[in-house]
């Protein structure tokens, strides 16, 4: 439903596309927050994609019916979402142990963008500038 109170086809697209979280979809701060911290354009490109599930992982693949192994490419024990690749695996976590940011206890969050965006609401820009350019290197 749109912010009018008006259901349309494309909010229900979107609902689906982000994995029923209705709730960063209405909340446009989050995606002007998202484009105003200096950071070079393809990672401002990058981060959008992967707040907006559109990464191309392995099961982001297989729900477009390209017939791919599920499995992590780095540990080979979960399967490859945007969440395992860029703060679940061991591969990225060791990454994130170089940074300042706080990285989220395992089943902490449900999705990258959760816990992204509560890092936009809280932390330094320096942080946030330093998390965008991690994920991106990952």
């Amino acid at each position: 439903m749109e912010t009018s109170g008006l259901y349309i086809v494309k909010s229900a697209y979107k609902f689906l596309q982000s994995g029923g979280n209705w709730l960063h979809l209405q909340d446009d701060s989050n995606g002007q927050k998202l484009w105003q911290f200096a950071v070079p354009p393809k990672v401002h490109h990058f981060l959008w994609r992967a707040c907006s599930g559109c990464l191309p992982t392995k099961v982001q693949l297989n729900t477009k019916h390209v017939n791919v192994d599920l499995l992590c490419l780095f540990c080979n024990m979960e399967y490859e979402t945007i969440y395992h690749v860029l703060l679940g695996c061991s591969f990225s976590r060791s990454y994130w142990f170089l940074s300042a940011a706080t990285q989220p206890a395992a089943g902490s969050y449900q999705d990258f963008v959760s816990w992204f965006f509560e890092l936009l609401d809280g932390s330094h820009v320096d942080i946030v500038v330093d998390v965008a350019m991690i994920s991106w290197n990952i």
